[in-house]
């Protein structure tokens, strides 16, 4: 894009912000005003976009940005120096500066008059087209009267609290600052939603039309007003850079993640009241306030190369080879790019810059691109790299896959060994060690437990291992198994077309307990779960040798009855940092009469590990009416 075209979708970008229509992340809007101020661009000074709609009325005091010093990588050394180039502009060095929580909602000016409240303003245009009137909206979430008098401004943020939104409007609105902006744009049909709003003030001017005082206690002043009920401003003090990255900006990423009940996207740092007039500020921020920006869970960066990667199903995925990046204090080089038919419709060629986000504990995903690469790409496999098999092509309605069509592909069969014996349970047995079995003949996962295939002499024989501390370590891992659950067994098989899922379901009806096959592949199931096909006979044998031959314990699923006050919940994200895995939680739940089930209207809860997850399970509870909570809040209760 050119810079006007630039300029154009920042001013758009804007005016959709303040409306409630969010057309593209904070990252990404961050990153094109970054780019615009570079360029010289005078736009990134215009407080809000160009939307004219509704009567404005002037601030008393201009409602500015706020300068930005953006974390991507929490070892950096050069934030400190940005944020103590700041700190150093103080006129008093032994004045401490305030810290709080940056909250991300809908910014209101409000005017008390001799204590009666007489307008409440939204941001709008600064100190140029000033802000849209809500008082009516106001009334009803702020004190009306204060005991302040003279002409009062008090500032703050709409906010809703996270477990609220979740529980009632995530299905519908995409996050909680959308949905306030959006309501409070209304002109009807708001009074049933600002019942859960709140008003968290966080700035108090005396004084505000003649002589504007910055109260240096301004928090306990505005809690002494009647504001802030509900919300802890969690205050913390600093009088340099470091102090505040080693000590303070750990409590305040720990707050964000686990303990607000408010979204938030960084932190406010603040001079001393006492200076801040004599301060002052430009026509885009005050000069004595910075936002330190968390480090993004989503960041632009470009492709620079598409690796092809074989997979245990013959699928031969694209996985993007990105300009590294910094993503939530990770180093992110690789995303994947899904299949060919994603690549192909997203233009996901080297040199197109994309946004890669972050999702839990799963590998980085491109979420969107935001230019095409029209360069010509000749990347795409012919024959596969392992077997020298012509590729083929799988089309459906929702995806075009490349594959290894060869059923014997070496690659494919290393791929399905290493998986198998990660599934079953057998430790230390890395991926190059499966490759290595591979090479030697141990071609399953049942291989493993044939003693004419696997053991010290035959693998010796094959020339790919030596005696010693390494094939010991080999031949234990299996020896060592002593149990596995009837599910571990069929998933690691990796029978074609079957998951998690099918293991799962088909394990609960060799248990003799009820299943679930709906919606999973039929002809899948019946070769798993019909006696002769090669596929039953296959698993019943794998079973015998574990079991008669092997002495492992082979553990089945057991049919749960019911007990008085059992709760049945489901999970969603991960529980960490309160618990190492899933598992670890579930023995936890499981000790407090809780029971882990499939989503439905019998479940107490959907355990999640954030209020603003927009998960389907999430939109699923809210439908069924199923209690969310997070897992911090089940330990309080």
């Amino acid at each position: 894009m050119n810079i006007e075209e630039k300029e154009e979708l920042y001013l758009r970008a804007k005016a959709e912000y303040y409306k409630g229509n969010e057309i593209m992340s904070d990252f990404e809007f961050d990153s094109l005003e970054e780019d615009l101020k570079s360029e010289g661009s005078s736009v990134v000074f215009v407080v809000d976009g160009d939307d004219t709609s509704g009567e404005r009325f002037p601030h008393m005091n201009p409602m500015l940005s706020l300068e930005k010093i953006q974390v991507m990588d929490e070892e950096d050394i050069i934030h400190i120096e940005e944020l103590q180039k700041f700190i150093n502009k103080r006129p008093n060095k032994e004045l401490e500066l305030e810290c709080t929580p940056k909250l991300d909602g809908s910014a209101m000016s409000l005017k008390y008059v001799d204590g009666i409240l007489t307008q409440g303003l939204t941001r709008g245009g600064g100190d140029k087209k000033g802000g849209l009137d809500k008082t009516n909206k106001m009334m009803r979430m702020v004190p009306n009267t204060i005991g302040i008098m003279g002409v009062v401004e008090i500032r703050g943020e709409i906010v809703i609290n996270k477990e609220i939104f979740a529980r009632k409007y995530a299905n519908e609105y995409k996050n909680e600052r959308n949905f306030v902006a959006g309501i409070m744009n209304k002109d009807d049909e708001w009074e049933d939603f600002i019942e859960d709003f709140e008003f968290v003030a966080y700035h108090l001017v005396m004084d505000a039309d003649t002589n504007p005082i910055h109260n240096p206690n301004t928090m306990i002043e505005l809690v002494n007003a009647g504001f802030n009920a509900k919300h802890n401003p969690h205050i913390l003090r600093i009088k340099n850079a470091m102090q505040f990255f080693h000590d303070v900006y750990p409590i305040y990423k720990n707050y964000r993640e686990n303990i607000s009940p408010y979204r938030l996207d960084g932190i406010v740092i603040k001079m001393h009241g006492s200076v801040r007039v004599e301060m002052g500020e430009n026509s885009h921020h005050p000069k004595w306030a910075v936002a330190i920006k968390f480090p993004p869970e989503e960041r632009i960066t470009t492709i620079k190369d598409i690796i092809w990667q074989l997979g245990p199903s013959g699928a031969m995925t694209p996985i993007a080879d990105l300009e590294p990046i910094n993503l939530d204090g990770t180093t992110v080089k690789h995303a994947s790019l899904h299949n060919l038919g994603k690549v192909e419709e997203n233009g996901c060629y080297p040199g197109a810059r994309v946004i890669v986000a972050k999702k839990g504990d799963v590998i980085p995903q491109i979420i969107k691109v935001v230019e095409k690469s029209f360069i010509p790409y000749h990347g795409v496999p012919c024959i596969c790299p392992v077997c020298e098999t012509k590729l083929a092509i799988s089309e459906s309605k929702i995806s075009k896959q490349l594959y290894c069509p060869n059923e014997d592909c070496e690659g494919k069969g290393v791929m399905k060994l290493a998986q198998g014996i990660k599934i079953i349970g057998i430790e230390r047995i890395g991926p190059a060690a499966a490759e290595d079995l591979y090479n030697a003949g141990i071609k399953s996962v049942i291989d493993l437990f044939n003693p004419e295939l696997f053991n010290k002499g035959e693998l010796i024989e094959s020339g790919i291992f030596k005696r010693g501390r390494s094939l010991d370590i080999i031949l234990d891992g299996v020896y060592d198994l002593k149990e596995v659950q009837i599910d571990q067994i069929i998933n690691s098989l990796k029978f074609t077309d079957s998951g998690s899922t099918v293991s799962r379901e088909v394990g609960k009806f060799m248990s003799n307990v009820p299943y679930d096959f709906k919606g999973l592949n039929k002809s899948v199931i019946e070769k798993l779960t019909t006696e002769g096909t090669d596929e039953h006979n296959k698993l019943q044998q794998f079973i015998r040798t574990l079991s008669y031959y092997k002495g492992v314990n082979v553990v089945y699923f057991k049919e749960e009855v019911a007990q008085e006050g059992v709760k049945f919940y489901e999970l969603t994200g991960s529980p960490k940092p309160f618990f190492s895995t899933k598992d670890d939680f579930m023995q936890f739940a499981l000790n407090k009469n809780c029971k882990h089930s499939k989503l439905t209207r019998d479940c107490k809860y959907l355990l999640t590990d954030s209020y603003s997850s927009s998960s389907s399970k999430m939109k699923n509870a809210v439908k069924l009416k199923v209690e969310i909570i997070t897992y911090e809040d089940f330990l309080k209760i």
